[in-house]
């Protein structure tokens, strides 16, 4: 079983910013993390790729479960 860590349950393009000035690796910041919560590591992908406020298309989609999978 995959161990829980933390996730955001409101990760969307809305709650995600880009910050410049800094580096590639580190220029994204994320707002509204009141409902945070331990929680299987996959929800906030499935979140950010079934948001229903933005389209993904189905191989952007397969390809960045494809790279979350790589990454396990």
């Amino acid at each position: 079983m995959p161990r829980a860590l933390p996730c955001w349950r409101d990760y969307h393009a809305e709650n995600i910013m880009l910050i410049s000035g800094r580096e590639r690796s580190y220029d994204l910041g994320l707002l509204d993390f009141q409902d945070a919560l331990i929680g299987h590591p996959a929800y906030d992908l499935v979140s950010l790729l079934q948001d229903a406020r933005r389209d993904v298309s189905p191989e952007l989609e397969a390809a960045m479960i494809a790279h979350y999978q790589g990454a396990r």
